[in-house]
């Protein structure tokens, strides 16, 4: 079997082709996206307990389960994008 063209760079070169930014990026922006509608639920049930009857109390206890989870996911793509770059700077000799 023959090896790509685009992932076989010989032995000084990266294997990771700069194609892989773009996903990273976009999930990123996606994250901020999805994140804004969840401030904005948080903040308009502020005055709601998680206890409240639903469906405001149900809104309100999962807008900040849904914060929480997608930081975790942005602290993911971020290390992420961290590691690709240090990967690339860090090489023998």
């Amino acid at each position: 079997m023959k090896p790509n063209a685009r992932e076989s760079r010989g032995w000084g070169g990266s294997s990771v082709s700069s194609d892989g930014d773009r996903p990273r990026s976009s999930l990123a922006q996606l994250e901020f996206g999805v994140s804004e509608g969840q401030v904005a639920v948080f903040r308009a049930t502020l005055n709601v307990a998680e206890q409240d009857p639903p469906p405001q109390g149900r809104l309100h206890f999962f807008a900040i389960g849904a914060m929480l989870g997608n930081l975790v996911f942005l602290v993911i793509i971020l290390l992420s994008g961290v590691a690709t770059i240090v990967d690339r700077a860090c090489h023998q000799a």
